[in-house]
């Protein structure tokens, strides 16, 4: 009993310690993103302002040049928002799995579906000690990345 305590004793630790990790990464990133964001903000400010009053000048009047780079600025919206999906969720997937074996959102799904069979055949190992070692490699081969 008293290796089952200690082993499960350090499977908390273990935990523990991954999520201090994972989260002080997390954290950090999230700071970095938000101070960049915020002078990418500053600088695109600033150009759209020049920009308004330089088309202003050109055609006469203030007022028709900021509504000129409004209509430039929601039409870049319209775009980046329909193609949302494909910049953005495969940077963020390679952000988040820092391994690098994980390209795909396919290669994603069949990763957490190995971490999950993974896990259940952990839970029985207490009870089938024997089988997990072929159900593991089993899983392997169903979920190996094609090379």
């Amino acid at each position: 009993m008293g290796q089952i305590s200690d082993y499960i004793d350090a499977r908390i630790e273990q935990a523990k310690l991954k999520a201090a990790d994972g989260l002080s990464s997390a954290l950090g990133l999230a700071v970095n993103i938000c101070l960049a964001f915020m002078l990418l903000m500053v600088v695109l400010s600033t150009l759209a302002f020049a920009v308004t009053l330089f088309v202003g000048e050109l055609i006469g009047s203030y007022a028709a040049g900021a509504g000129i780079v409004c209509g430039f600025f929601l039409i870049l919206l319209l775009i980046v928002w329909s193609l949302r999906k494909k910049l953005f969720r495969g940077i963020f997937i390679k952000m988040i799995l820092k391994d690098g074996k994980i390209r795909s959102m396919s290669e994603l799904v069949k990763a957490k579906a190995f971490a999950d069979a993974k896990v259940e055949l952990g839970r029985q190992s207490f009870a089938f000690p024997g089988l997990i070692i072929g159900a593991i490699q089993t899983l392997r081969d169903i979920f190996a990345p094609a090379e």
